[in-house]
């Protein structure tokens, strides 16, 4: 995303990841919560890119 404070991922810095139902991503002061609309499977935990 080009930020120089970086983008976060909950809480772990990242230049890029998937991202799980009930995520958070934190740019500056803006946090948007990831919110599935349908029934799919998703991998419990998604590990986070380096950053």
């Amino acid at each position: 995303m080009g930020s120089t404070n970086g983008t976060f991922y909950n809480d772990c810095r990242i230049s890029s990841t998937l991202i799980a139902p009930g995520g958070e991503i934190r740019m500056g002061e803006t946090v948007l919560k990831v919110v599935a609309l349908g029934q799919k499977d998703f991998p419990e935990s998604v590990g986070a890119g380096s950053g």
